[in-house]
């Protein structure tokens, strides 16, 4: 089942939309997508991130796959009701 995800910059709200499968959530991390925790960062935030006082803090790609997959899965079970 396809559905759209709308995936959300925690730092300064820019949104990307994107179908949930996992070959998307890797183009979303190649992009430039990074995540501390289960906050996602557009390519800009991240930049800004790594060039602060925060940016060893960035979890890189896994963490961002796996925050990922969670927004997917929750997209894909309110698709469901």
């Amino acid at each position: 089942m396809k559905v759209k995800v709308d995936i959300q910059c925690s730092n300064c709200g820019k949104r990307e939309e994107m179908e949930n499968t996992v070959d998307n959530a890797v183009q979303i991390i190649k992009s430039g997508w990074d995540s501390i925790g289960s906050a996602l960062y557009c390519p800009k935030c991240v930049e800004m991130i790594k060039n602060g006082r925060y940016g060893n803090r960035l979890a890189g790609e896994k963490n961002t796959f796996i925050v990922l997959m969670h927004w997917i899965l929750n997209a894909r079970n309110r698709a469901k009701d």
